[in-house]
């Protein structure tokens, strides 16, 4: 029942914007339309590729393997791993989401599952080496290369009792930063 409610929650949020769209003229309608669709032409192999790939996944991996690191029973450690596996997974949420399914499906853990997509979708390896570093840098940040989990609203801690780093001066320099960054000619 409840996957009804979303259904149709989704579909109204599609049709009430598809009006917006009709009443901001005919052109802009067409070309949502034709760019979604495009979309949805691009994406649907690949998530029926990660769905079936995710089922032979799940045939192939022993459950003694999955239960014995990713189980219930595995505890703390279980979380650990999880956690190492979801930071190291490429791939977007094609990838990630379906293996977190082989997880459960193979007798994996609530807690485990939910620490792998979490890590997954925070902590993954290859976004912090080719997107989040290069961005951070000091032009753009404002302090360097920050841990990746530290705010980016957070002065260095040198400049903590400063008066002159108020919330609103470091977003404009942050949004200051962004624009002169990817607006450079």
């Amino acid at each position: 029942m409840s996957a009804l409610i979303i259904d149709i929650i989704l579909w109204a949020s599609v049709a009430a914007v598809g009006f917006i769209a009709w009443q901001r003229g005919r052109l802009i309608l067409t070309t949502a339309v034709r760019e979604g669709s495009m979309d949805f032409i691009n994406i649907v192999p690949r998530i029926a590729l990660g769905v079936i790939g995710s089922g032979y996944i799940a045939a192939v991996i022993p459950q003694e393997v999955i239960t014995g690191w990713l189980g219930p029973d595995s505890g703390w450690l279980g979380v650990l791993t999880a956690v190492i596996a979801g930071a190291a997974t490429p791939g977007g949420p094609v990838v990630g989401f379906s293996l977190g399914a082989v997880a459960l499906k193979a007798g994996g853990g609530s807690p485990q599952v939910i620490a792998y997509v979490i890590a997954w979708a925070l902590f993954a390896f290859q976004r912090l080496l080719l997107w989040e570093i290069p961005s951070c840098r000091r032009g753009l940040s404002g302090f360097g290369p920050p841990c990746r989990c530290r705010s980016r609203f957070l002065p260095p801690p040198s400049r903590w009792r400063s008066e002159s780093h108020s919330a609103v001066a470091r977003l404009q320099g942050f949004l200051k930063g962004i624009k002169t960054t990817m607006f450079r000619a």
